[in-house]
């Protein structure tokens, strides 16, 4: 398989060629997941003398890892996550892997399928030097864009003699090779409200839980307003609250019995999640709606940017040619925030602009995927791969 590629361009195009989007809960979506790509990730692997070990968060949605002893006293970890957003609204073929005016185009090109193959192409060509600062463990994920499922099952399911190996952690983010040292975290949860449904005619019979709701909604708002009050973190500011999405009824002429507002919340490092949730179930409780548990929590994450693993991500990044004066701080979440809890040193690190993750015209400058596949090389041996 390695010895059908001979440049990474190649690589990536049949990456992006491979359909593996998150379902996201949708329902128009199931069937759709990780397995395919997966599978084409395994295969490369073994190309290059590896052994993929093939685990499953979640049925026919696979997490991989692979080590390689390249001789190294310790280990660097790559991850990069399988799964993509859909592709609803695009206006390119997402999976038609296009190459023009200097871009890869499709889904994923960008979010992480460029990344991706980045590290697996520099992994390949390091393993073919003398020798190597350090081992390599690669890891491809699965369910990053929706709730965090394949790290943190990866984190739990290692063997630990591997963990214990590993010196630091490169989660493969389209970072314009700018390393992350902060992220904020963020929660999910459903606010619902209950009411008595009854003819549109004589909605007095009734109890609207939409007029429940709106009323829990617009406390809310006014609850996120109150945030920017908080003591502001140096790099990532306040936190933040979001309602994205409102469900209830089901028919115009009927007073609706139920409604659902779905509940973003962004987390700067030191907040307490559970203090999180208490806040605001008693807030909405008041409203007459019942907050669930958090459907999805990732929390915010930070790593000094004197780290090690920080100053070696630029050095590897100065390598290959890049002005990187700084890490940078982001308002995403990623894989990263679950590392330290494992004692991992982690840096978000990637070729590619998150400008251009998500976009109905996702693409990735081939310049940038090229410069960061020299990174990630550099990264392994400790020096410019030659």
């Amino acid at each position: 398989m390695a010895s059908e590629y001979t440049n990474i361009v190649d690589l990536a195009r049949d990456l992006v060629a491979i359909p593996s989007v998150n379902p996201m809960g949708r329902d128009d979506l199931a069937g759709t997941g990780e397995l395919a790509l997966a599978e084409h990730v395994a295969e490369f692997l073994r190309s290059i003398g590896a052994e993929p070990q093939i685990s499953w968060p979640l049925p026919s949605r696979p997490n991989l890892w692979a080590f390689l002893d390249l001789g190294a006293p310790d280990t660097i970890l790559f991850e990069a996550h399988l799964d993509t957003v859909p592709v609803d609204n695009m206006t390119i073929d997402p999976y038609g892997a296009e190459v023009r005016e200097g871009r890869l185009w499709g889904r994923g090109a960008c979010d992480t399928k460029g990344p991706m193959a980045a590290m697996l192409w520099a992994i390949a060509q390091a393993a073919k030097q003398n020798s190597c600062k350090h081992n390599v463990l690669f890891c491809a994920v699965m369910d990053e864009e929706y709730q965090f499922t394949g790290v943190q099952y990866l984190l739990d399911n290692l063997p630990s003699q591997t963990l214990e190996q590993v010196a630091l952690a490169i989660i493969a983010e389209p970072t314009l090779l700018l390393p992350v040292t902060a992220h904020k975290g963020v929660m999910r949860w459903n606010a619902i409200t209950q009411g008595k449904s009854a003819h549109s005619s004589t909605p007095q019979l009734g109890e609207n839980a939409i007029y429940k709701l709106a009323h829990a909604v617009c406390a809310l708002e006014e609850h996120a307003a109150t945030l920017a009050k908080f003591s502001p973190h140096p790099l990532l500011g306040f936190p933040t609250l979001s309602v994205g999405t409102i469900q209830g009824g089901t028919a115009v002429n009927v007073v609706p019995d139920h409604a659902t507002a779905k509940i973003d919340r962004r987390l700067i490092p030191g907040e307490d999640p559970a203090g999180v949730t208490q806040a605001l179930r008693s807030l909405l409780a008041a409203y007459g709606a019942e907050l669930t548990d958090p459907i999805m929590q990732a929390p915010a994450f930070e790593i000094p940017n004197d780290h090690p693993a920080v100053q070696a991500a630029l050095a590897a990044a100065r390598m290959t040619g890049v002005n990187a004066p700084a890490p940078l701080a982001v308002n995403y979440a990623t894989d990263a925030a679950f590392y330290p809890a494992h004692n991992i040193p982690a840096v978000v690190f990637g070729p590619g602009d998150i400008a251009q993750a998500h976009t109905k015209d996702e693409w990735i400058n081939l310049e940038e995927l090229e410069r960061g596949s020299r990174a990630y090389a550099a990264l392994i041996l400790g020096r410019p791969l030659t």
